[in-house]
């Protein structure tokens, strides 16, 4: 994450190659996994490649956070166990990262 911002602010060439170098070992790792959608935008938005697919905005529109879920735990009490039954909730800061930033540099399309 931190190549996004050494690239955009970067006026030095050598670095420049470096960077992109850096970003492009790390780009054959990312390229083939259609869950890190925020890496396949940012590979995008730094290169000016079109790797941007379909798949892309489906996986974002799949990305789990919002779900929300009844469970029990079991934990040991003074008079033996005890079930207790609460509410868990998933995350969404990644939804909402990789949302944000697509729409801020027009990988996503605000009528989405």
């Amino acid at each position: 994450m931190a190549l996004c911002h050494l690239m955009r602010l970067e006026n030095d060439p050598l670095l420049m190659q470096k960077y992109r170098m850096s970003l492009n070992r790390h780009w054959a790792d990312w390229k083939d996994d259609p869950r890190r959608v925020f890496y396949v935008m940012l590979y995008h938005v730094l290169t000016g490649e079109d790797v941007v697919g379909p798949e892309t905005a489906d996986a974002l529109k799949k990305m789990w956070g919002f779900d929300r879920n009844r469970r029990s735990w079991t934990i040991p009490g003074p008079d033996g166990p005890q079930t207790l039954e609460a509410e868990e909730e998933g995350s969404a800061s990644f939804m909402l990262r990789n949302y944000w930033f697509g729409r801020y540099y027009g990988v996503i399309e605000p009528e989405w």
